[in-house]
């Protein structure tokens, strides 16, 4: 995933994406001291936006990243105690 813009909203969607298991986090920003601390939140690469055309950027990312076999995969079921009973409240135990 990309999340343009790596202020305040952009570092918690990077930590957010990290924390769900996220395989490629790219993190475009034109600042590169915002570009470390996405890094160092979770960010799997970077682009600065001021040097290079974003799209281009993550657009060779992907295609580099599609050539590599994945070993990561992700579960897509929500864990039990993130789970609601139909009625609206939580399962039973």
């Amino acid at each position: 995933m990309a999340v343009y813009g790596a202020g305040g909203v952009g570092l918690a969607v990077i930590q957010g994406a990290r924390i769900a298991g996220a395989g490629m986090i790219i993190a475009v920003d034109v600042f590169e001291k915002k570009l470390a601390q996405a890094r160092e939140l979770g960010a799997t690469h970077t682009v600065d936006a001021s040097k290079v055309d974003p799209v281009k950027a993550i657009r060779e990312l992907r295609t580099a990243a599609s050539s590599t076999p994945s070993r990561r995969s992700v579960s897509r079921k929500p864990p039990s105690s993130l789970r609601v009973h139909p009625s609206g409240r939580p399962p039973p135990p």
